[in-house]
């Protein structure tokens, strides 16, 4: 029948596509299927991560056996009895097969793929390495981390000098007062900072302003 070999070539194609697009992924691929998980389909990135040792037939814990006493093992078999999607964002994975950076960090999903009958038969891993992202993250936890402490040294120094210390905005606003500054004045820390103007004359707000506004533009 005409029809139905026009239709089976556009699905064809369109497996083919497919095949195509997940071959290509920036992104780790594989579908096992059967009840042990057997690979099917895996692409180069996910080649390249079990450094080509990867080959249709065989399950990941061949050549990742340390990833079963970290879950990823029996993942499949729960989206393989239930049917639902797993979704993990940067999971950690320590690989002992790779050369090169053993913990990585990957953002998992095991889709559940269904048959014409809507029965499960196998499953789609996708899986971007997104070790550098996690890694850029947890440097900027340090630095804001340091800076906090710093900032407290900072804070713990300015607290115990009998001088005003203040700090402005571009724009010449005050963002701190040390605590000085609130014993000697007798103003309560709760109010605005633009009330530390309030125990200067007029004339002098717009001249200590000028000095302050003239230092910050010239960085002193």
């Amino acid at each position: 029948d005409e029809g139905l070999c026009k239709l089976l070539g556009s699905a064809a194609a369109s497996t083919q596509r497919l095949t195509q697009i997940l071959s290509q992924s920036p992104a780790t691929v594989a579908t096992p299927e059967g009840p042990e998980h057997r690979h099917t389909f895996t692409n180069a990135r996910y080649d390249a991560l079990a450094e080509h040792q990867a080959s249709l037939g065989r399950t990941a814990a061949e050549y990742f056996p340390e990833a079963s006493s970290q879950g990823f093992i029996e993942l499949p078999d729960t989206v393989d009895r239930t049917g639902e999607t797993f979704v993990g964002h940067e999971l950690p994975a320590r690989l002992q097969i790779t050369s090169a950076t053993p913990e990585r960090h990957f953002d998992l999903t095991y889709l559940a793929l269904r048959d014409g009958q809507d029965e499960v038969h196998g499953i789609l891993s996708f899986a971007p390495d997104v070790t550098e992202r996690v890694r850029a993250h947890q440097q900027a936890e340090v630095l804001a981390a340091e800076m906090n402490r710093r900032d407290e040294q900072v804070r713990a120094i300015t607290a115990s000098v009998p001088v005003f210390l203040f700090n402005f905005d571009p724009g010449g606003g005050i963002t701190y007062a040390n605590p000085y500054f609130y014993e000697y004045t007798g103003q309560d820390p709760a109010l605005s900072l633009d009330a530390a103007w309030d125990p200067l004359p007029p004339d002098d707000r717009a001249a200590v302003m000028n000095v302050a506004v003239a230092a910050m533009g010239a960085g002193e």
